[in-house]
């Protein structure tokens, strides 16, 4: 009975926590870190601010779990990409990942400030930043596309070099889109029409680098988006 009250004990803390960090990111998304206060949450919660500051002591910690968790999902596809990647295949990475940077927004601009810790800053758990990992999954969509014959390989370092910061100046320019969205309530529909057209404007920097087959499937692909026909 002690060890079965105890489970009970725990799977509540847990899932107070859980719903702390739930509540947290959507007001930090909605009004910011500046605004959020953990007042506000409590009473949002209809919870004692102890019941939060027993979980987190401060706001700052809340939004250093909320980045963590934000790098751990960014990684989930730097990992999980299939060797039989094809451009539609990219396309759908890609909006994955700007639907997360919406999720996250709040945070993100937080963490960022003025956008140079995404430069520069690694998480909380001293992994690497968000711009590096972000590259490393250009890179890597980049050489299976080449692999399968959607791209061409790329000799010229420059060129290179060059193409990955422009996919970096996009995601950044997203990040600012999705911060200063001024309807952030307005249907999902509208969220998703503007992630889609995002997430073909970064496929579209690749444009330069795809053969006869990736040009054919990237138009494709335009053509769907801009009938506004491609899957929510």
């Amino acid at each position: 009975m002690v060890k079965n009250r105890k489970i009970e004990q725990k799977d509540k803390a847990l899932s107070t926590r859980s719903l702390i960090l739930e509540k947290s990111l959507d007001m930090i998304n909605k009004i910011g870190v500046v605004e959020f206060r953990i007042d506000n949450l409590a009473s949002d919660l209809g919870l004692s601010p102890g019941n939060i500051t027993y979980h987190f002591s401060r706001k700052e910690d809340i939004c250093v779990i909320l980045w963590s968790d934000f790098i751990r999902k960014l990684n989930v596809y730097n990992a999980t990409f299939s060797s039989m990647l094809d451009v539609k295949q990219a396309f759908l990475i890609i909006r994955a990942i700007n639907k997360l940077i919406y999720d996250y927004r709040g945070v993100i601009m937080f963490r960022g400030g003025d956008l140079r810790v995404i430069h520069e800053d690694e998480d909380s758990e001293g992994g690497i930043s968000f711009t590096l990992l972000s590259r490393q999954l250009f890179e890597r969509i980049l050489r299976i596309l080449r692999r399968n014959g959607y791209a061409v390989e790329l000799t010229d370092e420059l060129l290179k070099s060059t193409l990955l910061n422009v996919e970096s100046i996009l995601m950044r320019w997203w990040i600012n889109k999705a911060v200063i969205l001024e309807d952030a309530d307005s249907a999902d529909t509208d969220i998703a029409r503007l992630i889609n057209r995002n997430s073909l404007l970064v496929l579209f920097a690749m444009y330069a680098v795809f053969t006869d087959k990736g040009m054919r499937e990237f138009r494709t692909i335009a053509e769907i988006v801009n009938k506004g026909e491609m899957e929510a």
